[in-house]
């Protein structure tokens, strides 16, 4: 949880709260099945893509919390704790963020309300916990036992009467294969090996009352699994030496905060580590040089020739301001992998105000580039 002054949105402290969770009868939070294979299971369990062990998402755990919660306290708008919302047919999540509750999970952009402050992991296996379900002697499928039921989905029943392909199991048409790979290195792995996996799971919102689906509310959220040895790198220039320790604690605060969307439910958090051998080469003044991020000329580069010969595609950036409904004004910029006669130092451009607070909104336009 992060502790934050209400008017500036200053991160005064974080609180870690870890802890193993016990499970006391069976646990089954439904997945995403690909393909369906004859006398497989309907509803099949979330499982990590890359190692198939079963595990329960943060956002599971951080919206039954919250749904809990705003159930125990009722329609908010009776005392600061908060509640639920209610639309005059549905109870939704909580939109007060002056409440408690509000504080606490976030409310929606459109309500000007808070960010969220509570963050949810994922919750994998312990070893203990893997070891005993790998050797389990009575699981029906991988580290689960399977419950049948005689019945069949109607729907299912009729889309094999129009084709019986329908039955065939294609979930590997989604596994991707090894990325950034010379082809030499890659024949030298095992068949079954998979440097990143993308899952997708169905996603809902629940009626706040009597637990039930919202109609219209389903959607399928996307993210991607590395593998424990792969993953992203990425470099960084300094003009000032003496920036790079407080880079690096920016580096270490932002992966116990995370990146990307849904950072709230548990996804985007990482860890960095130094290479050994940088991977490029760096780019010489005067020389071809090749963009690694995006880039907004300075006037100093606008007063050079650097189009001469030049290979480039122009992108537009734009997005939401955090902690408001209101996005930012767009820009254009050369996009990375653009190619120069000579390395563009590139600039920092003030976009807009904070509608907030009026602190000043930055887009970084300067250029980090490779030999070219």
């Amino acid at each position: 949880m992060t502790q934050q002054d209400s008017k500036q949105g200053v991160i005064k402290s974080k609180v870690f709260i870890r802890g193993v969770m016990t499970a006391r009868t069976g646990l089954h939070i439904g997945g995403n099945s690909v393909g369906m294979a004859i006398g497989g299971a309907d509803s099949v369990i979330v499982r990590n893509p890359v190692n198939n062990r079963p595990y329960v998402p943060g956002s599971s755990l951080r919206g039954k919390m919250r749904s809990l919660m705003e159930r125990v306290r009722g329609e908010e708008g009776h005392g600061p704790e908060g509640g639920f919302s209610w639309n005059g047919q549905e109870s939704l999540a909580g939109k007060d963020p002056s409440t408690l509750l509000g504080k606490l999970f976030g409310t929606a952009a459109e309500t000007e309300g808070t960010p969220t402050r509570l963050i949810v992991r994922d919750a994998h296996l312990t070893p203990e916990s893997e070891q005993e379900l790998l050797n389990a002697p009575n699981a029906d499928m991988p580290m689960t036992e399977v419950k049948t039921e005689v019945w069949i989905d109607a729907a299912i029943w009729s889309d094999v009467a129009r084709d019986p392909g329908n039955l065939v199991d294609d979930r590997y048409t989604h596994i991707r294969g090894p990325l950034g790979m010379k082809p030499d290195n890659a024949r030298h792995l095992p068949r079954d090996f998979v440097l990143w996996q993308e899952e997708e799971r169905p996603r809902l919102a629940l009626n706040r009352n009597d637990n039930r689906a919202l109609k219209g509310l389903l959607f399928h959220f996307s993210r991607i699994h590395y593998h424990p040895d792969g993953g992203l790198w990425f470099l960084a220039s300094f003009a000032d030496p003496s920036a790079k320790r407080s880079f690096e604690a920016a580096l270490d605060w932002l992966g116990d905060s995370g990146i990307g969307a849904d950072r709230s439910n548990g996804n985007g958090f990482f860890q960095a580590s130094a290479l050994a051998k940088v991977p490029v080469q760096e780019a010489q003044e005067g020389r071809p040089a090749i963009s690694l991020s995006l880039v907004n000329p300075s006037e100093q580069d606008r007063s050079s020739a650097f189009l001469e010969d030049a290979a480039y595609d122009l992108v537009r950036r734009g997005g939401w301001i955090s902690g408001s409904s209101r996005r930012k004004p767009a820009l254009r910029m050369f996009a990375e992998g653009s190619r120069f006669c000579t390395p563009l130092r590139g600039r920092v451009i003030e976009l807009c105000r904070h509608p907030r607070d009026g602190r000043p909104i930055w887009r970084d336009g300067r250029g980090l580039f490779a030999a070219g």
